[in-house]
């Protein structure tokens, strides 16, 4: 029925290398968000950017409580036999401007609470005070060095072209050698000496 279906290893290598590089993207998000916490984050650079680090905020924490909003008021007006996904396409557009409407207006009541909030806690009016002062102490200077080490080491390595693989017509590229092995070496040890403070900041609570 498909006709002729012909895989090659380089269809297969491609693919693998892709999903590799998907999941180590999403890897790195999802462990900064272990990390730090994401107002902590946005918390460091309000002193650099304080209108940016206002918008950056407001937009994370707006983004999921509209989507909240609209499930709510959807299963309220549904409750009240308003149907979403019966009908033709135009009917469906139709059952929901409702739905648009509320949430519409509620946006702009909720950004005026917002405005009514920030104006009341002075925000902008002078230098910017921290409830809670961040110092830098030997754990933060010790995955400082870590990751910069582990950086220079990848640039290092991506400028002798350490691991290029070249797919297509035929794979081709470095794959193993004793400067890929001393470079990969290199990297994962200093990328678990983060792991290692950590660990020890969990077991001797003072040594944070």
């Amino acid at each position: 029925m498909l006709g002729r279906v012909s895989i090659s290893l380089e269809v297969l290598v491609y693919s693998l290398v892709m999903a590799l590089r998907l999941l180590i993207v999403y890897s790195a998000f999802i462990l900064y968000n272990f990390a730090l916490d994401p107002d902590r984050a946005l918390s460091l650079f309000a002193g650099l950017f304080p209108r940016s680090t206002l918008l950056v905020a407001l937009a994370s924490k707006s983004i999921p409580y509209l989507g909240q909003q609209v499930r709510r008021v959807a299963e309220i007006q549904q409750t009240r036999g308003i149907q979403y996904h019966n009908g033709g396409f135009l009917r469906r557009i139709r059952n929901r401007i409702p739905l648009l409407k509320v949430v519409f207006l509620s946006s702009l009541e909720d950004s005026f609470n917002v405005g009514e909030s920030i104006q009341a806690r002075a925000y902008g009016s002078g230098t910017r005070t921290r409830y809670a002062a961040l110092s830098f102490k030997l754990p933060d200077f010790l995955v400082l060095a870590a990751s910069f080490a582990a950086g220079l080491a990848m640039a290092w390595g991506y400028i002798k072209n350490f691991g290029s693989l070249q797919f297509f017509p035929v794979i081709s590229g470095r794959f193993f050698s004793g400067e890929i092995l001393v470079a990969g070496s290199f990297i994962l040890i200093s990328l678990l000496v983060p792991v290692a403070v950590i660990w020890g900041a969990k077991k001797w609570h003072y040594f944070m």
